[in-house]
Formats: C-alpha cells, sequence, structure tokens
C-alpha cells in the first residue's frame, strides 16, 4: 500500500515537472512583436509610397529577416485620405504593419547586421519620423487599455502566417477596455487564436488571428455589435490581410497582407554592391584580353526612387544579384530593383 502512495506521488511529482517544464518552453517560445505605424514623406506621393513597398520595402524586409528569425509581416495601407472620415485624414497612419520575430534577441541581432542597419535606415526614405512614424511594442494585457500602449490580449504563440488574419483600424468613442475584455471572454474558445491591440488617443489598430475563414465569418456579426459601442471602424468590415508572396504583392489602399515565406530557411548573407556614388562612369578600355576582376569595380552612374543604374566592366566578370550569378564579358550596365541583401536582376545590357 506504502508503495502504491509512493508511486502515485512519484507519477504526480513527474507529470508537475513535466507540466512546468512545458509552461516554461512555451513561453520562452512566445514571438516578439513590433506593431508599425507610418506617415509618409510629403516628398513621396502616395503611389510613390504603394509602390515603394511593393518592390523594394516588402522583399527588403523579407530578406533581411527570413531565417534570422522573423516569423511574419502583415503590412496593410490605410484608405487613402479622401476616403477617410473627415477631421481624421491626416491623423491615421498611411501604412500599418504587424512584425513578428521568434525572440527580441534575434531582432536585435538582425538590426546590428550591416543588412539591418541599412533596413532601419530605409524606413525614412518613405516615411516621416517627425510625424510619428514609429513601432509600438505590445506588453500584456491587463484589462486597462490606455492611449501610446499596445497590448498582446492572448499571449499565444500561435503562427500568423497561418489561419486566417484579419486588421481593422477603428475611431475611439469611448474606453474600449471592456470591448476587449469581450473579445478575450468570449471569442477566444470560438476560434480567436490571438489578438493585438494598439491604442492612440483617437483611434485603435486591432490585429487577429483566427483558427480559419470559417470561424472569423461566424463570429463576425457578433464582433461588429460589441464593438460598436466603443469604436467606429474607418472602413467597411474588417481587413483580410490576404496571403501573398514577398516578390508578387500588390499591395491597395484599404487593403492588406499576410506575407508568406519560410522563416526556418536558411539565407546566405549577400552585400550590396560596392560602388563610389562620387564617380560618373569608368575609364574605357579596348584590350580584350584584360583580366577579370570582380564586383568592387561597379560604378554607379544614376541613382532614381527604386533602382539604381550600375555600370561594371570587365571581362567574365561574376557578379552576384539577390543570389545568382551573372557573367558579363565586356562593357554592362545593369538595372536592379534596390534591395538590401543583393539586389534583383531587371535587365543587363552588354557590348
Amino acid at each position: 500500500m506504502k508503495e502504491r502512495r509512493f508511486s502515485m506521488k512519484l507519477k504526480t511529482i513527474i507529470t508537475s515537472i513535466f507540466l512546468i517544464s512545458t509552461i516554461s518552453s512555451i513561453a520562452d517560445a512566445a514571438p516578439y512583436y513590433r506593431l508599425w505605424q507610418g506617415w509618409k514623406l510629403d516628398s513621396i506621393d502616395y503611389d510613390g509610397l504603394r509602390r515603394g513597398l511593393d518592390e523594394t520595402f516588402i522583399p527588403a524586409t523579407v530578406e533581411v529577416g527570413t531565417g534570422r528569425g522573423l516569423m511574419s509581416y502583415l503590412p496593410a495601407l490605410a484608405p487613402l485620405p479622401e476616403n477617410r472620415p473627415e477631421g481624421v485624414r491626416k491623423l491615421l497612419p498611411d501604412e500599418i504593419a504587424l512584425v513578428v520575430y521568434d525572440s527580441e534577441a534575434n531582432y536585435r541581432s538582425i538590426r546590428n547586421t550591416p543588412q539591418g542597419e541599412a533596413y532601419g535606415a530605409l524606413h525614412w526614405e518613405y516615411f516621416d519620423k517627425d510625424k510619428g512614424s514609429k513601432s509600438t511594442l505590445p506588453e500584456k494585457y491587463l484589462g486597462k487599455l490606455e492611449p501610446t500602449h499596445a497590448y498582446d490580449v492572448l499571449g499565444s504563440v500561435e503562427h500568423w502566417q497561418n489561419g486566417y488574419a484579419v486588421y481593422v483600424i477603428s475611431l475611439r468613442k469611448q474606453d474600449a477596455s471592456p470591448y476587449v475584455d469581450q473579445m478575450r471572454r468570449d471569442f477566444f474558445k470560438n476560434g480567436l487564436k490571438s489578438y493585438l491591440v494598439l491604442v492612440e488617443e483617437s483611434y485603435v489598430i486591432e490585429y487577429q488571428l483566427w483558427q480559419d475563414k470559417s470561424s472569423f465569418d461566424a463570429a463576425e456579426s457578433s464582433l461588429e455589435k460589441a464593438r460598436a459601442k466603443f469604436l467606429t471602424p474607418i472602413q467597411d468590415g474588417y481587413g483580410n490581410a490576404k496571403k501573398s508572396s514577398p516578390y508578387k504583392s500588390k499591395i491597395k489602399y484599404g487593403e492588406g497582407l499576410n506575407v508568406q515565406f519560410d522563416h526556418q530557411e536558411k539565407v546566405t548573407s549577400i552585400d550590396p554592391l560596392s560602388y563610389s556614388e562620387d564617380a560618373t562612369a569608368m575609364e574605357a578600355e579596348n584590350s580584350s584580353d584584360r583580366e577579370p576582376y570582380g564586383v568592387e569595380e561597379c560604378v554607379l552612374v544614376n541613382k532614381a526612387e527604386h533602382k539604381q543604374l550600375v555600370e561594371c566592366r570587365g571581362y567574365k566578370t561574376i557578379l552576384v544579384f539577390g543570389g545568382h550569378d551573372v557573367t558579363v564579358n565586356f562593357d554592362c550596365k545593369f538595372d536592379f530593383s534596390k534591395t538590401l541583401t543583393g539586389s534583383h536582376l531587371v535587365n543587363q545590357n552588354c557590348d
């Protein structure tokens, strides 16, 4: 009998240790969220911002973070000012984004690389820091929303590339804490897997991850009813963050994306082309038997908003564009999209 009691106690202890270990592992695996709000520079028009996101910013975010801790990336464009409620047209951000890393340590590690530093600086080629463009880090929700804070309401470890993700920007009518409490209490058991909220004085941004579209569809009318007393969306319904490749994205105003990529893929770091901004051309050579030389001999000859024209000369010169080797035989000019870990070749013109 004593042996049986001892055995049961031992099993209880082992089970408790296992549960504690499991909970600890889950806590360690909690994602590191960053909620971005960006107001465009006055020098960039709205079409330029949209094209910049499609052609440069979205690919660069994935290139810099893939295999280094980036888990998910969900950018969205607010409606154009003329489609926003009067009185808040300039108040609302032009772009929002949920960026998810597996840990803060890996995020810091990325930002400390040359590519990460370049990526950080890239923000200010499109967005105005003086207007308030910045990221806010969500904290644990304890039952009270405060302006200029963001909250991880459920504290879940769900992967945002999976499931069905939606977002909504709403004007505040009053303190929305009771609404968020209801979301946590009533919808968590009905398919809501993860829930982030960013609160400002006049508006609130929500990102919701649902188990699947059918779960969201079943809850949508109840969601809108629960929200109506506290918040007024700036556009009809919820915005679906549509799943999209980082290199084929076609983001539109009033729409969002859930960028799809293999977050575990290991990417070999490739530095951008080295060049001298002071040089305007390379001295002509007529000899066809010159010695091979490498990428450092490329010279920037023109710099546009989203593309750069680089002139390279050499016999069987090997260049690297976005991980692809390009062999050239004499004088060549390359037009390539501006990225951070090796550029995407658009065309080459060789003599």
